[in-house]
C-alpha cells in the first residue's frame, strides 16, 4: 500500500484506504495488514449492540451494596422471565474502569414487573430488548487508550455505556473474547478509531478469521476469566467476596498470611499474562502478521492486581468492621446480615457459635481515646486476637501498624471513613454520626438500621458527655491541689482546655442536632439508595462532598 520515495514521500491508492472500514487515510498501514481487512467481519457472526438509556440514572440505578442482597435477581435468563420473577433489582452493566476478561459488576437495574416503574416514568429508551440477561462481551464505549474486553455471564442487562457483543453461535464467545483483547484487535481499532471512543460499529467491523487453533484459545480464555474472576472476587466490592485473603486456615500470623497472598497475587499475576501473550502469539500467526506485531504485554495492561501491603491491609480492616457489624463472619463464607433490618438476632440463627460475636445494638463509637471499652479499636483487637490466636497479638499489630503507616486508632479516627467512603463510590454501607469537629463519632451499618437507632446513638453521645465532664472535674482537682507539681497542673489545664472545647461541642451536637433526630425515629427504605436516605439525617452525620449532586 505504501512506497516511500528518497525524500520520504509517501503514496498510497485511494482504493487501497476503501479496504478499511470506515475509509480512514492511514497511510502508514502495510499490505499485509491491509489484506487482513479482506476477511469476514464481526458482523458476519456476531450482533454488537448498544443498551439502555434510563432517563434517570438516579432513581433506577444502585450500586448493589446500597440494597437488600435479597431483592437482587443473578440468574434471570430473559425479558419474559424477569415478568415472574419477585426479585426487583437485576445486574446492570454499565462499563466501569480499565479491566479485561471478567470484573466491574457494580450495578443494578430495577427490573421489577419488567420494569413497570421505569416504563412509566416514560424516559426509557429500551435498546437490543431481546439481547437482555443474555452471556455477552462487553466494552466501556469510552477509553483511556486501550480498550478492554469482558465477559458477562447470563443475567445481565447492559446500558449505552456498557457496550455488548452477542455471537450468533454460543460456541463463538470465547474465541471472540480472545480476539478482542489481542494485539491485533487494538492495532485494528488504533485504524478504524483513533479517537477515545470505541461504538458498536468499530467493533462490528473487526476482521475475523475463525481459526483450527479454535479448541487452544478457547481453553486459554476460560482460565484468563477465572484468574480475572479470582481476582475481582478477593475483594469485598464483588457480591461473590467470599472471605478476606488474609483470613486463612488453618489460622497463622497476619505476616505470613501476607506473604503467601503476596506469592498468589504474583502467580496469578504473570499466568494471565503469559496467557495473553500466547493469544497474540496465536493471533499474530492467524492474521499472517508476525513481522508486524510484537506479542509482549506491558505489565500496566494486565489488570488483576499485584498484592500491595498497604492497601490489603487497610482492606482487612474493613474487613473486620464488617464482621463487628454481622455483614461477614469468620464462621461462614459471604453476606450474613445484608438485607433491610436484619439484627443479631438474625446472625446467631445462622451461626449460633459465632467465633467473634458483632456488635450488639449496631453503634460502634470511634474516638481518638478509649473512652468506650467497646469502641471500634478494642473490638479491632478483639478481632484481630480471635483471628490469628491472642499469642500473637503483639507482633500481628505491629505488623498491621508498620503496613498502614501509624497505629490503628489514628487509622479509624482519621482515615478509616474516607477510605470506605472511596472504596463504596460515596455510596458507604456504614454511616458515620459525627459531631463537627469530630468530638464524637460513631459508626453504624445501614442493613442493620431501625428507627430507634439514632436514639441509641444518642445514648452513647450522652454517656460520653458524662465522662468528658467527670475527666475534666478530676483534672480540675489535680489544677487545685496543693501536691501537683508545676508540670502536673500546666498538662492538666491543657487538657482541660481541650476538653471543654469538645463539651461544648459535645453539647450543641446533642441540643440541637442528635436529640431533635432521635425523636422523628426517620425510617429509611434501601430500595432508595444510600444518595436519598444519607440526606435524611442531615446535619448529624459526616459530610460527604457531592452527595448533593444531581446526576453523577
Amino acid at each position: 500500500m505504501t512506497n516511500v520515495n528518497k525524500n520520504s514521500f509517501f503514496q498510497a491508492s485511494a482504493k487501497d484506504f476503501e479496504k478499511i472500514p470506515g475509509a480512514p487515510i492511514a497511510y502508514w498501514v502495510s499490505n499485509s495488514f491491509l489484506e487482513t481487512f479482506s476477511h469476514n467481519k464481526v458482523n458476519d457472526f456476531a450482533s454488537t449492540n448498544n443498551g439502555f438509556t434510563t432517563g434517570d440514572n438516579n432513581l433506577f440505578l444502585r450500586e448493589w451494596f446500597e440494597v437488600s442482597f435479597a431483592s437482587i435477581s443473578f440468574n434471570n435468563t430473559s425479558i419474559e422471565a424477569s415478568e415472574e420473577n419477585k426479585a426487583k433489582w437485576y445486574p446492570y452493566n454499565k462499563g466501569g474502569e480499565f479491566r479485561k476478561w471478567y470484573g466491574n459488576n457494580d450495578f443494578i437495574i430495577n427490573w421489577e414487573h419488567n420494569g413497570q416503574a421505569i416504563k412509566a416514568y416514560g424516559h426509557l429508551v429500551p435498546r437490543s430488548l431481546k439481547y437482555q440477561f443474555r452471556e455477552s462481551i462487553s466494552w466501556n464505549k469510552i477509553t483511556s487508550g486501550t480498550t478492554a474486553f469482558r465477559y458477562k455471564e447470563t443475567g445481565t442487562m447492559f446500558d449505552v455505556a456498557g457496550l455488548s457483543m452477542f455471537p450468533y453461535k454460543s460456541d463463538n464467545l470465547y474465541y471472540f473474547l480472545a480476539l478482542c483483547n489481542s494485539i491485533y484487535t487494538k492495532k485494528v481499532l488504533e485504524i478504524i478509531s483513533p479517537t477515545l471512543n470505541c461504538e458498536t460499529g468499530h467493533i462490528s467491523a473487526l476482521p475475523v478469521i475463525i481459526s483450527d487453533k479454535k479448541n487452544i484459545v478457547e481453553n486459554i480464555t476460560l482460565d484468563c476469566i477465572k484468574l480475572s474472576r479470582l481476582d475481582w472476587d478477593s475483594f469485598e466490592l464483588s457480591w461473590n467476596f467470599k472471605c478476606h485473603p488474609l483470613v486463612r486456615k488453618p489460622m497463622i500470623d497476619i505476616s505470613l498470611a501476607y506473604a503467601q497472598w503476596e506469592k498468589e497475587c504474583e502467580q496469578r499475576f504473570y499466568e494471565l499474562k503469559r496467557n495473553e501473550e500466547e493469544l497474540n502469539r496465536i493471533f499474530i500467526d492467524i492474521y499472517g502478521l508476525n513481522d508486524e506485531l510484537k506479542s509482549e504485554v506491558e505489565d500496566k495492561d494486565v489488570s488483576v492486581s499485584k498484592a500491595d501491603i498497604g492497601r490489603d491491609i487497610r482492606s482487612f480492616l474493613s474487613y473486620a468492621v464488617g464482621c463487628m457489624f454481622g455483614r461477614y463472619s469468620l464462621d461462614k463464607p459471604g453476606l450474613i446480615l445484608a438485607n433491610q433490618g436484619e439484627t443479631l438476632v438474625d446472625y446467631l440463627k445462622q451461626i449460633p457459635q459465632p467465633t467473634f460475636t458483632p456488635d450488639e445494638d449496631n453503634v460502634i463509637p470511634i474516638l481518638a481515646e478509649d473512652w468506650f471499652d467497646d469502641d471500634i479499636v478494642s473490638r479491632f483487637n478483639e478481632f484481630l486476637k480471635v483471628t490469628f490466636g491472642e499469642e500473637h497479638f503483639i507482633d500481628n499489630q505491629a505488623f498491621i501498624e508498620e503496613a498502614i503507616g501509624k497505629d490503628v486508632r489514628s487509622y479509624f479516627t482519621k482515615d478509616f471513613y474516607k477510605e470506605h467512603l472511596q472504596r463504596y463510590h460515596n455510596r458507604p454501607i456504614y454511616w458515620l454520626f459525627s459531631s463537627p469537629k469530630g468530638a464524637f463519632s460513631a459508626l453504624i451499618y445501614i442493613h442493620r438500621y431501625r428507627p430507634e437507632t439514632v436514639g441509641l446513638v444518642l445514648t452513647y453521645l450522652r454517656s460520653h458527655i458524662t465522662k468528658v465532664t467527670q475527666r475534666i472535674h478530676s483534672l480540675e482537682t489535680t489544677i487545685d491541689s496543693a501536691e501537683s507539681t508545676a508540670g502536673m497542673k500546666s498538662k492538666a489545664m491543657r487538657e482541660r482546655a481541650k476538653l471543654q472545647k469538645d463539651l461544648r461541642e459535645l453539647e450543641d451536637y446533642e441540643r440541637d442536632v442528635l436529640y431533635p433526630l432521635s425523636t422523628e425515629k426517620i425510617a429509611i427504605d434501601l430500595d432508595d439508595g444510600v444518595k436519598v436516605n444519607y440526606r435524611k439525617f442531615g446535619d448529624a452525620l459526616y459530610k460527604i462532598k457531592g452527595l448533593e449532586a444531581k446526576e453523577e
